[in-house]
């Protein structure tokens, strides 16, 4: 494919580079090839809708709120078009046309979308020629403050540079490598063990196993839930079934990844349409992945040059029609001459060139990444505390994903010890215990390395004051000057918790002030050479000597907002971690986790539970009141929209810092994951300590009302879930268990995404009152379910979903939901349960979240109970 004589454009060079040393590769090319022969590429910002309306509204010099009041109607994204919206938006049409000075803004704006508003440099293009490029394109010098790093930037777009006949290079910073060379240098410091991007193993059992049980975060190219899923399922051995997997995780041939995997592990046949595709196919399970299999298929079916053959690649991925016709009689023709192929067989063999050239993939490129997807496992499986440190360090300044890195490591076994001044390094460092690590002090929002450097320094042997740990606040500020570490910082290290061994934070932020006149009182002294009655110079002014005896008796932050310091600040809950204890007991209740929902999560319902950390509620164009809601949970954030019906019956759960259990509809948008939420309930987390998780306290039941159901429904759950409850008096055994049986010592195992019900039939007339429904139970009985299998002490947690159907008689309607609701809850266990009771309007859901039942004892009776009224399934 590269070196191919056919090809008349230049070819497509892509170099990845560690990140942070891309200059040095620009520097290095500049004194290999010349100053003059080497440039980067231009790029050209252009004016979208919303910007030409602000830009046209500042020179009109329109309000800036009836400005932006017109610009905030158009959606926000690349492909917004003025014309369009006004044919599309009626509230842009309105506007458009309530008055003059409006339509004059949009017209204006009309005429200047899409011209370039200011230059830039491409992220990675680099152009490289045989004399100065001033003989080629004009240059455009850089300045100061500019992007371009100092280097010259030449002027033609890189579209056009191919066509002057100019080679461009992609010189991409790749952060994974700076990872990689991070976590090797703290394996050679503290194993003694040299590795380099040549000798990291590829081919690891170990490192296959844990790809296999998906323990990808933070292995290159692998993160996502999709292909977390795709390697879960492939069970990994070999390095080809990695490449293999990053080429098929791509539109088109991601159909075929089932099929890949089932001929994988023998569960399918391998079919060849022709003998001769085996020894090109044999190794992608008879599937076309690679654009090189294209390539070989013509050369050796149909007597193709592999320069021809790589021409029918580039061909077919142009789509067009006529051009494919004549290559596809061509390729048929070829191949009956050549490889003695009946020319249907040629046909097909072609029609499957066609589908996946349009998607195939450049081997050697998948196989590079397979490389580091493979050293990244290796490095996380052996030192993961040295892997998860250098992730740590690359990922500082990054609040978010400090957040999900730091679950990680808790979640691998490495503890995350607080911010502090004592013990915390600059940037994220490795515990003496070599079990933890310390949190970076410059990875705190506001807190740059260059302020923090001047606390690490002090307590440097070296440094001037002595060095060593700081024993009080007065040292403190004596031997660092806080001239240099301005209030803002300060005050996000105490908040953050760095200064909590000397004080309550409460206690520190009142004297933040007294702090900072001090040490800067004392320092000055210093500066002006001040002298002790000794005569040498003294850092022990009487300012410092003893500012801080005693701390006033404040009273300490609220538990809540040191939390939500700790989070903003860090990323990371310290003080308490609520996610931690959400993870513990949300498994049982949660279909998925925020990292596992992705692309492939399109349409599904999931139900999952986090904590509510922002709220945004609008006003839609009838008047009505939605919100939109972002959430957390133990491994990610993620965006919530919930509309006006939906939000007039949880209206009250949406407060910040709030725990909810949520179950929505996924929708992939813009290439981000968000949830249409259709119901929710408030979900407690036990505040005590992880080892000792009680059940919460039991709230009222949550009322789920099923999509097909009106208001008169959800009124009708409410009575019906208060009547079932207050039916049961105290002493009735309805006190929730403090924990799981003694006999229940296995951990429940993940949650499947679509679980396999226990084989009980659910009836068919569910809203029917009893004799009138229409199966096959004669006398115009339902027909009876299936008997349930045998249930087992140890069996995990399962969900018991109970139809009961309804009489005439509403008295014994109830009288039957008190009796299964006493069976069940008589016998707390560890399994929840789940009624569906029909309405006239709908089906209602009940749901009783924190009662609990045991279905290996009350299995027997619920069968005889619910038999006769209804019918229950197990998941």
């Amino acid at each position: 494919r590269f070196l191919n004589p056919g090809r008349i454009s230049m070819p497509d060079i892509d170099l990845d580079f560690q990140d942070d040393r891309r200059a040095e590769l620009i520097a290095y090319t500049i004194q290999k090839y010349g100053k003059d022969n080497v440039a980067q590429i231009i790029t050209f910002g252009t004016l979208g809708a919303k910007a030409a309306i602000r830009d046209v509204g500042r020179a009109l010099d329109y309000p800036l709120s009836e400005v932006d009041r017109v610009a905030k109607i158009l959606p926000t994204g690349p492909n917004i078009k003025l014309d369009e919206s006004l044919e599309k938006i009626p509230a842009f049409k309105d506007a458009y046309e309530s008055s003059d000075y409006i339509r004059k803004l949009i017209d204006a704006a009309r005429s200047l979308e899409g011209v370039a508003r200011h230059a830039g440099t491409h992220a990675a293009g680099v152009v490289v020629a045989d004399k100065p490029l001033v003989e080629y394109a004009p240059l455009h010098r850089p300045t100061k403050g500019d992007e371009s790093g100092g280097f010259p930037v030449v002027q033609f777009e890189m579209n056009m540079l191919e066509r002057v006949g100019l080679l461009k290079m992609d010189y991409l910073g790749l952060a994974t490598l700076t990872i990689m060379r991070r976590a090797c240098d703290l394996i050679q410091a503290r194993h003694h063990k040299t590795f380099t991007l040549e000798n990291i193993p590829v081919e690891d059992s170990k490192a296959f196993e844990l790809l296999a049980r998906g323990d990808v975060t933070g292995v290159f190219q692998v993160e996502g839930a999709g292909l977390r899923k795709v390697l879960q399922q492939m069970k990994p051995t070999k390095f080809e079934h990695i490449v293999a997997a990053i080429s098929l995780y791509r539109p088109g041939p991601l159909e075929y990844i089932p099929n890949y995997i089932a001929r994988l592990h023998g569960a399918e046949k391998v079919d060849y349409r022709h003998p001769a595709l085996e020894p090109i196919l044999s190794e992608t399970m008879g599937i076309m992945i690679y654009q090189e299999q294209i390539i070989e298929i013509a050369v050796k079916l149909a007597g193709y040059s592999a320069a021809e053959g790589d021409v029918l690649r580039r061909a077919i991925g142009k789509k067009d029609k006529e051009k494919l016709l004549k290559e596809r009689n061509h390729f048929i023709e070829r191949a009956e001459k050549h490889g003695a192929i009946p020319g249907d067989i040629a046909g097909q063999i072609f029609d499957d060139i066609e589908f996946f050239a349009r998607y195939g993939f450049n081997k050697s490129h998948a196989a590079d990444y397979a490389v580091l997807t493979c050293q990244t496992a290796y490095l996380k499986a052996y030192y993961p505390i040295e892997y998860m440190c250098a992730l740590l360090i690359t990922k500082t300044g990054n609040i978010e994903e400090v957040g999900q890195l730091a679950s990680e490591c808790r979640r691998v076994g490495v503890d995350i010890l607080p911010p502090d001044v004592n013990a915390s390094d600059v940037q994220f460092a490795i515990a003496a215990n070599n079990k933890a690590i310390h949190f970076g002090l410059s990875a705190i929002k506001n807190v740059g390395a260059g302020a923090v450097q001047v606390i690490v320094d002090a307590r440097n042997p070296s440094a001037r004051s002595g060095g060593g740990a700081f024993k009080s606040l007065d040292d403190f500020c004596r031997r660092v000057d806080l001239r240099l570490v301005n209030r803002r910082v300060l005050e996000s290290l105490i908040k953050a918790g760095a200064f909590s061994q000397f004080g309550r934070r409460s206690q520190l932020l009142k004297v933040l002030d007294r702090m900072l006149t001090a040490s800067q009182s004392a320092h000055s002294a210093s500066d002006r050479g001040q002298l002790s009655l000794f005569g040498a110079t003294t850092m022990a002014s009487p300012v410092i000597a003893d500012t801080f005896g005693t701390l006033p008796d404040e009273p300490e932050i609220p538990n809540r907002d040191k939390l939500t310091d700790e989070k903003e600040l860090t990323g990371v809950y310290f003080s308490d971690n609520p996610l931690a204890r959400l993870a513990k007991i949300a498994t049982k209740d949660v279909t998925h986790f925020v990292n596992q929902l992705d692309e492939s999560s399109q349409g599904k319902i999931v139900t999952f539970a986090g904590v509510v950390t922002n709220t945004r509620v609008i006003q839609t164009k009838k008047g009505d009141t939605m919100i939109f809601v972002s959430m957390e949970d133990p491994t990610g954030d993620i965006e919530l929209t919930v509309f006006p019906k939906t939000y007039a019956r949880t209206r009250e759960l949406w407060r910040v810092e709030s725990t909810c259990l949520v179950k929505g509809k996924v929708e992939f948008r813009e290439g981000k994951v968000q949830i249409l939420v259709e119901s929710a309930s408030a979900y407690e987390i036990p505040a005590t300590s992880e080892d000792a998780l009680p059940f919460a306290s039991a709230p009222a039941p949550v009322q789920i009302v099923m999509p097909d159901a009106n208001e008169a429904a959800i009124a009708d759950a409410a009575v019906l879930s208060e009547e079932i409850v207050d039916a049961v008096a105290p002493g009735d055994a309805l006190t929730p268990p403090e924990g799981p049986p003694d006999d229940y010592t296995i951990a429940p195992p993940a949650r499947a995404q679509s679980p396999a019900p226990i084989a009980v039939e659910r009836k068919t007339a569910l809203s029917a009152p009893k004799g009138h429904a229409q199966g096959n139970g004669g006398n115009g009985e339902p027909a009876k379910p299936a008997a349930p299998a045998r249930a087992s002490s140890f069996d995990p947690p399962r969900h018991l979903r109970i139809y009961l159907e309804r009489t005439n008689d509403q008295d014994e309607d109830m009288r039957r939901m008190r009796e299964v609701f006493r069976v069940l809850t008589n016998n707390p266990g560890a399994d929840r349960f789940t009624f569906y009771v029909p309405n006239p309007q709908g089906t209602v859901q009940l749901d009783f979240p924190n009662y609990t039942t045991s279905f290996g004892i009350v299995q027997d009776r619920l069968s005889e109970i619910v038999d006769e009224w209804g019918s229950f399934e197990v998941q």
